[in-house]
């Protein structure tokens, strides 16, 4: 497994890997989350929401979560892969996107949303 990038949620510092599966080869990513940080920063609600929230939707444009391991000092969580990062990350690097594209997001988050209502999740 090799540490591709870190990331924040809120202040809480995530490392993420891409990993392989053993015997199919698919390619996932592994966010790895420190119990002790989540712990410290007052985030564990919001970690256990995240989880609960992922093995509930199975849905296009909501990353899949596979598998969620738990150590005494870490939480992997396994999920579905996808190349290009963030959407946050894409409009820091790119600024301003054409109205084509802001249109194409807001519809695709709009569907997530509604989704998410309908399931009494959002």
């Amino acid at each position: 497994m090799k540490i591709c990038c870190a990331s924040s949620i809120g202040q809480c510092q995530c490392l993420f890997a891409v990993g392989f599966h053993q015997i199919t080869s698919h390619k996932v990513a592994v966010k790895i989350l420190n119990r002790q940080k989540i712990k410290s920063l007052d985030v564990v609600g919001k970690i256990r929401r995240e989880i609960q929230n992922l093995k509930l939707f199975r849905h296009p444009h909501i990353i899949k979560l596979y598998q969620v391991i738990s150590t005494p000092t870490d939480i992997f969580m396994v999920m579905e892969y996808v190349s290009g990062g963030e959407l946050f990350d894409y409009i820091v690097k790119h600024g301003k996107v054409n109205i084509l594209q802001r249109l194409i997001w807001k519809a695709l988050l709009r569907r997530v949303f509604v989704f998410s209502v309908d399931r009494g999740q959002g």
